[in-house]
C-alpha cells in the first residue's frame, strides 16, 4: 500500500470534496425552498452559484480519480465498490471518509432529483394554464350586438353614453 504522506493527501482530497458537496447540498436545499415558494427572482442567483459549485465538484472528482488511479496502479473500482485503502487505522479512516463522501453524493443526487420533479410539476401547471387560456382566447363564446357569434366590439364612444 502507499506511503502515509500519499494517504494523507488522498484523505485531504476526500475531506475537501466532501466539504464542497456539503456546500452544494446547501445550494440544492435553497433552490428547493425557492422552487416550493415560487420565488423566481431569487432562483437565478442560486442557479448561478449552483453551476459554479458543480464545476468545482467536477474538478474535485477529476483530481480524486487521478489520485486514486495512481494509488491503485490504474485499477478503477466497480460502481458501488470503494477504493482499497489498505489495513490499519489510516485505511479505516479513509474508508469512513469515503463512505461519508458517497453518502453526501447520494443525498445531493436525491435532492437534485426532487428539485427536477418540482420544476417539472411547475412546468406542467404552467403548460395546463396556457392551454386553458389559449383555448379560451380562441373560442367565440360571446355574441355581438347584432346577435352574430364573435367577439363583441363596441363602437360607441364614451361621449355617446
Amino acid at each position: 500500500m502507499a506511503s502515509s504522506p500519499v494517504m494523507e493527501r488522498i484523505a485531504l482530497q476526500i475531506r475537501s470534496e466532501a466539504a464542497a458537496i456539503n456546500g452544494f447540498l446547501g445550494l440544492l436545499r435553497a433552490e428547493q425552498r425557492l422552487l416550493v415558494d415560487g420565488d423566481l427572482d431569487a432562483l437565478g442567483a442560486i442557479v448561478q452559484k449552483k453551476d459554479e459549485s458543480l464545476a468545482n465538484l467536477l474538478n474535485f472528482a477529476q483530481q480524486r480519480k487521478a489520485m486514486l488511479a495512481a494509488l491503485t496502479g490504474g485499477h478503477q473500482p466497480t460502481p458501488g465498490e470503494g477504493p482499497e485503502f489498505g489495513p490499519g487505522p489510516q485505511g479505516d479512516r479513509l474508508r469512513r471518509e469515503w463512505s461519508r463522501l458517497v453518502t453526501l453524493s447520494a443525498e445531493a443526487a436525491e435532492i437534485n432529483r426532487l428539485n427536477g420533479q418540482i420544476i417539472n410539476q411547475r412546468r406542467q401547471k404552467c403548460d395546463e394554464a396556457l392551454a386553458i387560456l389559449t383555448a379560451s382566447a380562441s373560442r367565440q363564446a360571446v355574441y355581438g350586438p347584432d346577435g352574430s357569434s364573435g367577439r363583441a366590439t363596441f363602437s360607441r364612444s364614451i361621449a355617446a353614453v
